[in-house]
């Protein structure tokens, strides 16, 4: 969410700030840069990365990545070409196996850069499995300008999608788009495949991403991310996760921008409908002349930061019944793990 100050009532040190230093937030803060505007990124934690960072949290010299692992879904993004973070230390290691699921009596699928090789781990326990896969793999290589298209571009409205659609394929089109677009992770696996090694295979990045077997959008999780890295590989980042940020850093670094961590936001100070500048928890007041923008949860950005007195009442209540919603699944899980 982002807030255009025009007011100068406080005095201004940057154009821009950015509330939060993982990578979504400084790769905002980098454009930002990149076009020209004096920026300054806001950290709480004592270091930067958010879900990007690389710790000592078992012995010392033994750096592990304590969120994010698998260079995915980034592997579509234009932005280490685009800023070439690879002068500034950003680095993959694309290794030929990218995952392998191992059962229960000792056997496994391996998925490997070579779809061939993928299929014929597959073939081990079912051939009509195998050619599916060929089949859905090669459907998202049809789909892929689109999918890639998508995910870097801004969500467009339903209205816009159907105008682009022929009128004799307008309901079939959304009748198959939807369907599996809402259709769960079982739902999907079991219409597709017939073994339960290849389905439980493909449906792990629904539960991946927080998804139960029976939430919806699992099946469209499981295809989209099976079929990237298929695709793409599971690259890791040479040398942590920890490297993409620091990447970006050096970029922000070269182009102008700042950085301070240790460095809670209180509030976004906002007059008349414009944000001019954040408090921090110490007290101290930075201004900013134009933006101010925040990667933050919905939650902290809405209620606390921005405060709930400048925010449409209908966009608070949903905000309030989401959360609300999430810790009563949380305390529904954690009483149920310990009748486990």
């Amino acid at each position: 969410m982002i807030y255009m100050n025009n007011d100068t009532s406080i005095q201004s040190s940057y154009d821009a700030i950015i509330i939060g230093a993982g990578h979504n937030g400084l790769t905002c803060a980098c454009y930002l840069a990149r076009f020209g505007l004096k920026v300054l990124v806001i950290e709480k934690y004592h270091s930067i990365g958010g879900m990007t960072i690389t710790e000592e949290i078992t012995l010392p010299g033994f750096w592990s990545d304590v969120h994010a692992f698998g260079y995915q879904l980034a592997n579509l993004s234009p932005v280490p070409k685009e800023l070439n973070l690879g002068s500034y230390g950003f680095e993959l290691i694309k290794p030929q196996i990218s995952y392998s699921h191992i059962f229960p009596d000792g056997g496994y699928i391996t998925m490997y850069r070579d779809i061939q090789k993928t299929v014929k781990s597959i073939e081990k326990y079912s051939d009509k499995d195998a050619k599916t896969w060929t089949k859905l793999f090669e459907n998202y290589r049809k789909e892929k300008k689109d999918i890639v298209s998508s995910i870097n571009s801004s969500p467009q409205l339903l209205s816009s999608q159907i105008k682009k659609m022929k009128k004799s394929d307008i309901d079939k089109i959304l009748s198959n788009k939807f369907r599996s677009n809402i259709q769960s992770m079982r739902s999907w696996g079991n219409e597709y495949f017939e073994s339960e090694e290849a389905r439980v295979m493909f449906g792990t990045f629904a539960a991946f991403v927080g998804l139960s077997p029976d939430d919806a959008g699992g099946g469209s999780l499981s295809y989209l991310f099976s079929s990237i890295i298929q695709d793409e590989g599971n690259n890791v980042v040479k040398g942590g996760f920890i490297n993409l940020p620091l990447a970006l850093v050096k970029y922000l670094k070269a182009n102008g921008g700042n950085i301070i961590t240790n460095s809670g936001v209180e509030k976004i100070i906002i007059n008349n409908g414009r944000a001019i500048g954040v408090k921090l928890e110490n007290g101290r007041i930075i201004g900013v002349r134009k933006v101010v923008a925040s990667s933050t949860d919905p939650y902290t950005l809405i209620i606390n930061h921005i405060g709930e007195e400048n925010i449409d009442s209908n966009i608070v209540k949903q905000i309030k019944k989401l959360v609300g919603r999430f810790y009563l699944c949380y305390i529904y899980c954690i009483r149920k793990s310990h009748k486990i």
